[in-house]
């Protein structure tokens, strides 16, 4: 399982790293810079209200359908159509409630629009992550890699034109953006559509109401958990932008550096997304720890030289991205890259968690973040404003990722090495140092200094035996 799961993360990181920061560098950051920092504000409000309704629509159903089908692969047969029938039924009731809410929370009217787009948006993003969940339970990693870029891929090429050499450049507006995102993550869903029809035959729509109540049952689980994972990660957006009355600008700085955190994140969601099957797959504790200590050495090299690059260099990020960028918008954004350390480590333990059904005890850790997080917002928004949302997020995730490490030992008689855990600390230790130097020291341009110290912390992950070269080899071939 070792060697399926490293030969498959080195396609779907592959691609992801070749798209997805030409999107976020090239195309998203336009997008705001465009707008500007207020309306893209209020967008960034919207869609993270959306998404906390996202659990409406999906009810655990992914991640319930990912475990399901994983462990019994002929199960597919026989749910696939009522699960997507109960999945056209959520999506009317979800689209519904999305309306009555944006009337009770107040938002300004003139946005109705933008919330309407967003929503079909979501309801894309939502069948396609279905569609793409039933492709990797059923082991077709591979495949589910190239879908998992493709949409950004798509988006690269239409908002680039938009953006960049189209004769309406200059009138560029955030609904381009919005129909850009629906038209690449269409596509995007009638091909892995297609490639699963390809697959497995004849793919129907059956609409049962019956089947509907029960499947809910058995996903209510895993629909708390997104509901509650949700809520910790996204409340952020829509609380500054409801607590504070300045049109949406600290929502447009704090979603300045979350775009980048965010995009990041696609790092462990990935990972998680890979294993998730792989967790529900096995039987055996051995094989899930060493899974589990490969994983997460594996994502401590790569998410740990992400993190101190946005951390030493958070300044000459921050002002090569955004016109309007000001040593505020870097300090928001240097604490937001702790927070990626955290949320990306916290995903392998709940992708094993989630695996193995231990629900119960996720859902109180996920709600304890919400409580945690809610509260230091009401405290730190209207005193600290975009820097109090971030310092909330970030001593939300710690203790999560607390909370998922101590589950995953106590429960799954997870363990780890006394030297595995001190050969990462030093590896994030030395990394650290080295970035230090160099930007102290050397008086070269800020990217071939944080690249230099990029390249010295991969050498010190080999040094410390962290990434071995027999990794290499296998992954190749």
């Amino acid at each position: 399982m070792n060697k399926e799961f490293l030969s498959n993360l080195f396609l779907i990181l592959g691609l992801n790293l070749l798209i997805k920061p030409i999107y976020v560098l090239l195309i998203d950051t336009e997008v705001q810079n465009r707008v500007g920092p207020e309306v893209f504000g209020v967008y960034f409000a919207l869609f993270n209200f959306s998404f906390l309704l996202q659990f409406l629509l999906d009810f655990g159903i992914q991640n319930y359908n990912s475990q399901y089908i994983a462990s019994d692969r002929k199960r597919f047969t026989t749910e696939f159509s009522s699960i997507l029938g109960s999945k056209v039924i959520l999506t009317v009731m979800f689209y519904f409630i999305l309306i009555v809410g944006f009337f009770v929370l107040g938002f300004p009217l003139e946005s109705f629009r933008l919330l309407l787009l967003i929503g079909v948006q979501i309801i894309l993003l939502s069948f396609l992550l279905f569609i793409r969940g039933n492709i990797s339970a059923l082991g077709y990693y591979r495949i589910d890699s190239v879908f998992s870029a493709l949409d950004k891929l798509l988006l690269v090429f239409i908002l680039g034109w938009l953006l960049y050499f189209s004769a309406n450049k200059w009138f560029f507006t955030i609904d381009h953006f919005l129909y850009a995102q629906i038209v690449a993550l269409g596509i995007t869903l009638v091909f892995a559509y297609i490639y699963l029809r390809y697959k497995k035959g004849t793919l129907r729509i059956k609409i049962s109401f019956p089947y509907l109540f029960l499947l809910v049952k058995k996903s209510l689980p895993f629909a708390i958990v997104l509901l509650l994972m949700n809520l910790y990660t996204r409340m952020d957006g829509v609380m500054l932008e409801r607590l504070l009355d300045d049109n949406g600008m600290q929502a447009g700085i704090y979603a300045a550096g979350y775009r980048i955190m965010d995009a990041l994140n696609m790092i462990g969601f990935l990972f998680a997304t890979l294993l998730l099957p792989m967790f529900a797959h096995i039987k055996v504790t051995s094989e899930q720890n060493d899974l589990a200590i490969t994983s997460l050495s594996l994502l401590t090299v790569v998410v740990g030289l992400a993190s101190l690059s946005g951390i030493f260099y958070s300044y000459d990020i921050m002002h090569w991205l955004y016109i309007d960028a000001n040593d505020y918008y870097a300090r928001v954004f240097s604490i937001l890259m702790f927070c990626f350390t955290a949320i990306s480590i916290a995903y392998i333990f709940g992708s094993m968690i989630t695996a193995k059904g231990n629900l119960r005890k996720l859902n109180i850790i996920y709600g304890l973040g919400i409580i945690i997080n809610w509260s230091l917002n009401l405290f730190l928004i209207p005193r600290y404003f975009a820097l109090g949302a971030a310092w909330s997020t970030l001593a939300t995730q710690v203790i999560v990722l607390i909370g998922l490490v101590f589950i995953s030992v106590q429960d799954l008689n997870w363990k780890i090495k006394l030297n595995t855990v001190i050969n990462l600390i030093v590896y994030l230790t030395s990394s650290a140092t080295i970035f230090y130097l160099i930007q102290s020291f050397l008086e070269w341009p800020w990217v071939i200094e944080m690249s230099f110290s990029v390249l010295l912390g991969i050498l010190v992950s080999f040094l410390l035996g962290i990434v071995r070269l027999q990794f290499i080899r296998q992954l190749f071939r």
